[in-house]
């Protein structure tokens, strides 16, 4: 394990001996995938180090920490995964923490503390003289792997407070620690001559008020030995660099020798290697692939998927299966994230699972808009039909006919955002997609604005193909459906348009005028009613609002006023019913 070589920061269940599973989080409740273990070191994530933990396996890794002196720990410490994030069954003391650190700055061999270095008696006879015995831990190297990591630390990580005290010249490498709830906090930190150790706590656990203290004080404390005595501690000196360090460029994923795809993902970083260690084989995780999502699941996309339903790119393969589902994760903590941030760039290694059914999807229903401060907000009920792609979103402003603006690429979501949308005046409708590209009719219009005179595109198609082409844009050389003028009042067209509404009232309520119809026969596939209203026949009726039900309150004070309706189906929009007037209104 090198200072760049990648952990997996993803959901990890471990066994737990009383509640039968456990899973640990950050202390952000987060998973940010993917990372160096400088990185995973700099901001102190829990879960990069215990997979290193399993991974090196716990009692090897106990046995270096025997070495560096610690003499706390018991046999049931050899099963516990998160011993390397503090769940030691008696912890370990501030002299021994301080005394293992010192192994890195000592460059990779354990030098026990002492107190009395000689003793003389009264005539000036040395009687004792301690001996010093280092005991080789680590190699030079890998002791100056784990300095410059930790140097990282302290000048851009979780202990970089301590340069609030201590000037950046001063070379310092060291480490952060804090126990759950904040009821321990720890800065051990060692200098090229001085290794130093700072607990923070209470004798019963109890929530720390401020866990920085322990840097402070770390900070506070050399800050007064660099200025009481400077030879103990020089401002100029550095950690020594042995030789068989060198500087190397590999893929941030996989931790090989990058490959032209790793440059085209932006997935290089350059870290220092013992040069022994240094990859030879070049990065194979990158895989070029068009990729579908479904809810908490991705998938690869099948052949002949619509391309503004896929993602496209560059893609890694994860270095071990994601196994746990969101509910399983949720299940074990509702506070904690469900996936890695890097989530949407791993390579899915299954296939869409979806098998096409018959006829395309139906369309959309209760679809509302709603207008927040700097957006529009169209919402409908997600479809259940097992072969759904996804939406389309189409917008329509007083000057431009319905165009599609956005692919909403999960069928299981029912919202779409438009912060493109000004001030202005738009109507909207969505269509629903399957996994052969088959598109379903358009859902009622909605409308932003009172002024808006909408039409559904001007297409009447087979009802089993999609009303558009699929950009948005209408088929030219076919007949035209209902334009938003004042047509007479007649029956169905005879080129598939649903037939008149018929039976048109209005009555007053305290909401309002209540206009109310007949429903079409159902062999007509009527989707949506326009609502068309004018305070002046002379100047022509305009689109009021768009409803899928029989009957439509508009709320008003108008004292006059006329109304007429329209159906539409997926072949166009019929001939007006009759009219009616604020006057008729009982």
């Amino acid at each position: 394990l090198q200072p760049g070589s990648p952990i997996d920061d993803s959901p990890l269940l471990l066994a737990d001996g009383r509640k039968g599973s456990h899973l640990p989080l950050n202390w952000d409740n987060k998973y940010h995938g993917m990372m160096s273990t400088r990185e995973a070191l700099r901001l102190s994530w829990n879960v990069p180090a215990i997979k290193t933990y399993m991974k090196v396996g716990i009692a090897t890794a106990l046995d270096y920490v025997k070495k560096m002196g610690v003499t706390t720990l018991v046999d049931a410490d050899e099963h516990a995964a998160t011993g390397v994030i503090g769940g030691l069954t008696y912890g370990l003391t501030v002299e021994e923490i301080t005394n293992a650190y010192a192994t890195f700055a000592n460059h990779g061999s354990f030098v026990d503390a002492y107190l009395i270095d000689r003793i003389d008696d009264s005539t000036g006879k040395t009687i004792y003289q301690h001996e010093i015995k280092p005991v080789p831990v680590f190699s030079e190297q890998t002791a100056f792997l784990m300095t410059d990591i930790m140097r990282t630390v302290v000048n851009a990580g979780t202990g970089s407070d301590v340069r609030k005290y201590v000037p950046r010249n001063v070379d310092i490498a060291g480490k952060t620690g804090t126990t759950n709830s904040d009821n321990d906090a720890w800065f051990v930190a060692y200098t090229p001559k001085i290794s130093l150790g700072v607990w923070s706590g209470y004798d019963e656990p109890y929530r720390l008020p401020y866990p920085k203290r322990p840097i402070q004080i770390w900070g506070k404390v050399m800050k007064e030995v660099m200025e009481k005595i400077p030879a103990l501690s020089p401002k100029d000196a550095t950690f020594t660099k042995p030789a068989g360090i060198v500087n190397v460029a590999i893929d941030s994923k996989s931790g090989l020798l990058p490959s032209q795809l790793s440059k085209e993902a932006n997935h290089v970083i350059s870290d220092i290697f013992n040069k022994q260690f240094v990859p030879t084989k070049v990065d194979d995780t990158h895989q070029k692939a068009k990729v579908v999502t479904v809810g908490d699941k991705r998938y690869l996309a099948k052949s002949g998927t619509p391309d503004d339903f896929v993602t496209e790119g560059i893609f890694f393969k994860s270095p071990d299966p994601l196994l746990l589902t969101a509910e399983q994760i949720s299940a074990q903590n509702k506070k904690a994230g469900t996936r890695p941030a890097d989530w949407d760039q791993r390579l899915p290694d299954e296939e869409d699972p979806r098998v096409e059914q018959p006829g395309p999807p139906a369309s959309p229903t209760n679809v509302s808009l709603a207008r927040g401060d700097k957006q529009l907000t169209l919402s409908w009920k997600p479809g259940t039909e097992s072969d759904l792609l996804g939406y389309r979103i189409y917008r329509a402003s007083l000057s431009n006919g319905f165009e599609k603006i956005a692919t909403v690429k999960d069928p299981t979501v029912g919202t779409y955002a438009d912060t493109t949308a000004a001030n202005g005046e738009y109507g909207y409708y969505v269509t629903a997609v399957d996994i052969t590209g088959l598109e379903s009719a358009p859902s009622p219009i909605v409308s932003h604005g009172s002024n808006v005179i909408l039409d559904y595109p001007s297409t009447p198609t087979d009802p089993s193909q999609p009303p558009a082409t699929g950009d948005g844009s209408t088929n030219p050389n076919t007949g035209s459906a209902g334009n938003g003028s004042t047509p007479e009042p007649g029956s169905s067209n005879q080129n598939g348009v649903p037939t008149t509404p018929q039976s048109l009232t209005i009555k007053k309520s305290s909401q309002g005028l209540n206009l109310k119809w007949s429903l079409n026969p159902s062999n007509e596939q009527v989707i949506a009613y326009n609502i068309y209203f004018t305070p002046d026949p002379v100047n022509g009726f305009r689109l009021l609002d768009t409803v899928a039900d029989n009957k439509y309150t508009h709320v008003t004070s108008d004292a006059t006023g006329w109304y007429y309706i329209t159906a539409v189906n997926s072949y166009g929009e019929s001939a007006h019913s009759n009219t009616v007037n604020v006057e008729q209104a009982q």
